[in-house]
């Protein structure tokens, strides 16, 4: 997309798997927490068997994403600024107009059109009280660059909405990651 590789579908590595009070406990510590949408166990072999992990891969608190490398080798999780270059490059190539890039951004099955290759589905979130919730609703994406203590820069895509949403989430929170090739 533009000058930048993306990922094609959300991270779906799983070192371990945290069910809902050792997921709680992880973030609360700042230590990395992992789930699959749904899956409140901690065998990772069954998370894996799960249709949430092959549809939406992995949900992460930014502990995972920022304390150990996820992505693979030449991959890395993008930064805020990388995040506003692409949906800049969506409205200045002409694709789409301002307010538009979730369009571009959503699979066609979510009510986009994908015109960026992007294929962002709504694999929903963990909040830190290690809930699930959104699924099919809406889709949240970690940055690298944190925004404040306990915050930290992410994107959200929402059913019924074109737009891209920049905000902060809290750092315990489990959204999805998009890996961005190293230069």
């Amino acid at each position: 997309i533009g000058s930048q590789c993306w990922f094609k579908e959300n991270l779906a590595y799983l070192p371990m798997v945290h069910n809902n009070s050792d997921y709680v406990a992880s973030s609360t510590a700042g230590l990395p927490g992992y789930g699959v949408y749904g899956y409140n166990g901690s065998d990772v072999n069954i998370a894996k068997s799960q249709a949430n992990y092959s549809t939406y891969g992995v949900l992460y608190n930014w502990f995972a994403v920022n304390q150990i490398s996820i992505c693979p080798t030449g991959w890395r999780v993008p930064t805020d600024a990388e995040f506003t270059t692409l949906t800049n490059w969506l409205v200045s190539d002409g694709s789409v107009t301002a307010g538009q890039e979730g369009t571009a951004l959503k699979s066609a099955t979510w009510g986009g059109d994908n015109s960026s290759g992007f294929t962002a589905l709504p694999a929903g979130s963990r909040l830190g009280n290690g809930l699930f919730g959104y699924l099919g609703n809406s889709a949240y994406f970690w940055s690298s660059s944190e925004s404040y203590s306990g915050l930290s820069w992410c994107r959200s895509l929402f059913s019924g909405t074109a737009g891209v949403d920049r905000w902060y989430g809290y750092q315990t929170d489990g959204y999805s990651v998009r890996c961005l090739r190293t230069e």
